[in-house]
């Protein structure tokens, strides 16, 4: 059960609640009461074993209202945010593919003999799109549609950073869009915060003194956005106990470059205005 819109945008609780309702046959009313239907939703849960699967998760509302209240039922919630608020739950994060699980994905759409034709661009191509599993599938999907394309030639047009957004694309299988939905789903001051941290140098890490000059703010201040933005999902944290004046963070490569196209896109619009 996805909690979004197809398009990507959040669904409130009453509207998943209402096709969970329908899915289980616990209701066929549209104009059913929200509170009703809850209170025979975790009834229902309540006297069963089920596995509750909500993929994409916006926030913690939705999922906290229709978690099961008791009983042996048990919910697997997968989210780009955090979803700080959720307690008590075991939280495993989902790391990018390894280089080998990479070339794995690429070589299945692709073929391994051609993925083998030139190893090293492929190399280039799942790091390109770091190693994201959306980002090699766009790209081995392109590259079975254009079979005439040289991996090194793609590799090279992936390596120009105006580029790469577009070129991770195939059809309906695309980056942007869900670059897009993660940008959506930010606060106003987490747009602004990650539009500054976007004019850092790509690749490089960063330490919360270089993002407190980046977002024009003091430490405290820099740390508190930093922080949020680590819930939403869109900032990269150290993986053990660290102080913050040891820490490093960094943006991921293609969320890094979303940010700097808004960036480009405001500064435009601002000379354009002016």
């Amino acid at each position: 059960m996805a909690p979004r819109t197809a398009g990507g945008a959040p669904r409130s609780w009453q509207a998943t609640l209402a096709e969970l309702a329908r899915l289980v046959r616990l209701s066929d009313q549209p104009g059913d009461d929200p509170a009703r239907t809850l209170a025979r939703w975790h009834a229902w849960l309540a006297g069963r074993k089920v596995l509750l699967v909500l993929d994409d998760v916006p926030d913690e509302k939705v999922a906290r209202v229709l978690l099961p209240a008791e009983g042996e039922s048990a919910t697997l919630l997968t989210s780009r945010a955090q979803l700080a608020g959720l307690a008590p739950v075991r939280r495993v994060e989902l790391p990018p593919y390894t280089m080998s699980e990479a070339l794995e994905l690429l070589g299945r759409i692709i073929g391994r003999r051609r993925l083998h034709s030139d190893l090293d661009a492929a190399r280039e191509i799942v790091t390109a799109g770091g190693m994201l599993p959306l980002a090699v599938r766009a790209s081995g999907l392109k590259l079975a549609v254009l079979r005439h394309l040289p991996l090194r030639e793609y590799a090279s047009r992936l390596a120009d950073e105006e580029a790469v957004l577009d070129e991770l694309a195939a059809g309906d299988i695309a980056v942007r869009p869900r670059l897009a939905h993660g940008w959506r789903d930010l606060s106003p001051s987490g747009r602004a915060a990650l539009l500054r941290l976007g004019r850092l140098a790509p690749g490089r890490p960063f330490t919360l003194a270089r993002a407190a000059v980046a977002l024009g703010r003091d430490e405290a201040a820099a740390l508190r956005e930093l922080e949020a933005l680590i819930g939403a999902g869109v900032v990269t944290s150290p993986a053990g106990e660290v102080t913050v004046h040891h820490a490093v963070y960094a943006l991921p490569r293609l969320i890094h470059l979303y940010a700097r196209e808004g960036t480009a896109y405001r500064l435009d619009q601002g000379r354009t205005t002016a």
